[in-house]
């Protein structure tokens, strides 16, 4: 399978940065650090001081179109998106390319579906699929909570807790989701006035991959603000993946389903 090539078709799951973007943003990021006042750095268990870093946001549905730029040392390129949520059950993007349908893509809790359209080729089976071509553990939850700018849901709450002057920082090694086995190391950066989380970092303890989330810019809707800026980076697969989220929308039912064609072939994803 061409893995490369299937990461574009499965960008609503993750988007990722070249090494040389990586390098100027961490530089830029320790520059910043230094200007922070290192303030308190405590344990904590209170499921109240981790409540400030937000786990869900209540609607029932979320849709936006965005234009996805992908850059890597080598290239660059865009496409178009059309993404619905609907909450805790389906995740449903739409590729498209000069106005020309590319791909379609189906997430369900247990399920990953998806149709190449250029290539005449479909894949349905499990999670096992993000693990093969990224190296990480992936499930719904995750994948929703990263468009949602929350924190990740049934994972260990328990955190070594850092305090900056303009924001703070949560760190837990060895942060496990006890139903699936998922094992991370994991650092959010967030603002505790505002609520939002700008950074989420985060490594795979069992692939050592990493995976550094940005949201970059916030909007309002209605009662409460989701990223209109997302960069995510995976500095191992030498790729920059920026959404710039437009046309959202609240509560407005959008399609779900996805058909495969009887002439498309199957991927081997092994």
């Amino acid at each position: 399978m061409k893995l490369k090539y299937h990461i574009i078709i499965l960008c609503l799951a993750l988007c990722f940065s070249s090494c040389k973007s990586i390098k100027n943003k961490k530089a830029k990021s320790s520059e910043e650090k230094t200007e922070e006042t290192k303030t308190v750095e405590t344990d904590k268990e209170s499921a109240a001081f981790m409540g400030e870093i937000k786990s869900d946001i209540n609607y029932e549905w979320l849709s936006f179109r965005s234009k996805l730029e992908i850059k890597s040392e080598s290239n660059s390129q865009s496409v178009n998106l059309f993404v619905v949520n609907k909450k805790d059950s389906i995740l449903y993007v739409n590729i498209s390319k000069f106005a020309i349908e590319a791909a379609r893509a189906v997430i369900s809790p247990d399920t990953v579906k998806f149709i190449n359209r250029l290539q005449m080729e479909y894949y349905v089976g499990d999670y096992s699929i993000f693990e093969k071509m990224f190296g990480v553990r992936l499930n719904f939850n995750m994948l929703q909570s990263i468009i949602n700018a929350c924190d990740f849901k049934d994972f260990k709450t328990e955190a070594k807790y850092v305090n900056y002057e303009n924001y703070v920082e949560a760190n837990w090694e060895n942060r496990e989701n006890s139903i699936e086995k998922i094992l991370l190391n994991q650092n959010i950066k967030y603002r505790i006035k505002e609520q939002q989380i700008f950074e989420n970092n985060i490594i795979d303890i069992r692939s050592g991959r990493k995976i550094n989330i940005s949201y970059l810019d916030y909007s309002k809707y209605k009662d409460f603000e989701l990223p209109s800026k997302i960069q995510i980076n995976l500095a191992e697969m030498d790729m920059e993946m920026t959404f710039k989220l437009d046309n959202i929308k609240i509560d407005v039912p959008g399609p779900t389903s996805i058909k495969i064609p009887d002439r498309y072939k199957a991927i081997d994803a092994q």
